[in-house]
């Protein structure tokens, strides 16, 4: 502490890895741990806790390659559970409590490039890898898995690997970019390509993928609304976020036979302070920030319950409208915020190639402060907390309902080698 008594320490954690879309999660035995990839770790943080020096809490140390993915398990008594994917075409099983890797999970013969764990079932996720192919995994809860039920999916002799109970039939031979499970549907996955393909898969079937409309480039992220953020948690309708190079993100409705587009968001337009270099570099993140429910006036201008989207912090939607927020990534860092009303046409499907005219216009608001100056990679939101990962070497956390920044702290791209402490002022040190 300073002489004010404010929070004077500094922390320097690990650049973040990029070019992913599960480059970080939150999870943990109490829900409040974040971790990110950082080189061939992964790192530990607390986003809430207030002083830097505390906040970042250790690392999982064991992929001999870049780690490319990682995912944190949902259901209650095996949070603390963390699955990550490499370069090295290995998945590793994590106790984020004890830091210990409790299993290797082999079946890949290209780099892991996504990955996702199920909301629903406890012991179910899906990694797909930059040859197209896409594996289902039972990593277990038993023995070394930190209790509960046991899981499925052929062991070696050696109880510390593991392979994969299938494969899932590929939608083309490019590198698979972007996964997630859905909340609604146990089963169903839904599986990005970078050509654009873009499907959803039954991973308790051998039937192959329902293919969705391909988009125009490269997919680059996939979320589905969680089910307890919808009208009616119970539906078997899940929503669709799906972020792709085509600068715009969609939104599809999904019953398990059919699908239908519901909303196309156009992104703003590029900056035009940004180089051509990173006009290229966009990649469209995107996560779930949760509802604003009916009656909750916050983040609406005071006298000003129906705000309209002409401004741009202004929320869709009247306080008594059910509205879902979604956290965007845009051009050169810049991080948004759009509120996705969750009843206009909720339930509505038609064939799977038909599609339907965007229920309304829903403006993005942007993120207040200094924020990334280069492209973000992760988005990960719990309770209005929104943690991002950037290009420009940074962690920074967020506000989701105020759009204001809480904090951020610049990594370190490479190993530091020495650290030398100013004479005349031991609170400033050199780092090489």
């Amino acid at each position: 502490m300073d002489a004010t008594g404010r929070d004077a320490s500094i922390a320097i954690p690990p650049a973040p890895n990029w070019y992913g879309s599960a480059l970080g999660d939150w999870g943990g035995a109490d829900g409040a741990l974040y971790a990110y990839a950082a080189r061939n770790a992964v790192v530990l943080v607390r986003p809430e806790e207030t002083r830097a020096c505390r906040r970042f809490v250790g690392s999982l140390v064991g992929h001999v390659n870049r780690v490319t993915a990682l995912c944190f398990a949902k259901q209650p008594g095996v949070t603390h559970l963390l699955v990550s994917g490499s370069a090295d075409t290995n998945l590793r099983l994590w106790d984020t409590t004890s830091r210990r890797c409790l299993r290797t999970m082999r079946g890949h013969t290209a780099e892991v490039s996504a990955l996702s764990v199920s909301p629903v079932a406890p012991d179910l996720c899906v990694s797909g890898d930059r040859g197209g192919k896409c594996l289902v995994w039972r990593f277990g809860t038993a023995g070394g898995g930190g209790g509960g039920g046991g899981g499925g999916g052929s062991r070696d002799s050696d109880s510390t690997l593991q392979r994969p109970v299938r494969a899932l039939e590929q939608l083309d031979g490019t590198p698979v970019l972007a996964v997630a499970m859905s909340a609604a549907r146990e089963n169903d996955v839904a599986v990005g390509h970078q050509s654009g393909a873009l499907g959803v898969a039954d991973v308790s079937a051998s039937s192959p993928p329902r293919r969705l409309p391909a988009r125009a480039a490269e997919v680059q992220c996939l979320a589905w609304m969680p089910s307890a953020d919808a009208p009616d948690p119970r539906s078997a309708i899940g929503l669709l976020a799906v972020g792709s190079r085509e600068r715009a993100v969609t939104l599809w409705s999904w019953d398990g036979e059919r699908t239908s587009l519901r909303m196309t968001l156009p992104l703003p337009r590029c900056p035009p302070h940004l180089s051509e270099a990173q006009r290229g570099r966009l990649w469209v993140a995107l996560a779930w920030a949760g509802p604003r429910r009916p009656g909750d006036v916050s983040g609406v201008p005071a006298g000003d319950a129906h705000a309209t989207p002409a401004d741009d912090n202004a929320p869709v939607g009247t306080p008594d409208e059910a509205i879902s927020r979604l956290v965007v990534a845009s051009h050169g860092g810049e991080l948004l915020r759009c509120d996705v009303p969750l009843l206009d046409g909720a339930t509505a499907t038609t064939s799977g190639r038909s599609e339907t005219p965007p229920i309304r216009e829903v403006r993005f608001s942007k993120f207040a402060g200094d924020g990334h100056s280069k492209t973000v990679f992760g988005i990960s939101v719990r309770d209005g907390l929104a943690v991002t990962t950037s290009l420009d070497r940074s962690l920074a956390a967020w506000d989701v309902g105020k759009l204001a920044r809480r904090w951020s702290a610049a990594g370190l791209g490479g190993f530091a080698y020495h650290a030398a402490v100013d004479p005349e002022d031991p609170r400033r040190v050199a780092v090489a």
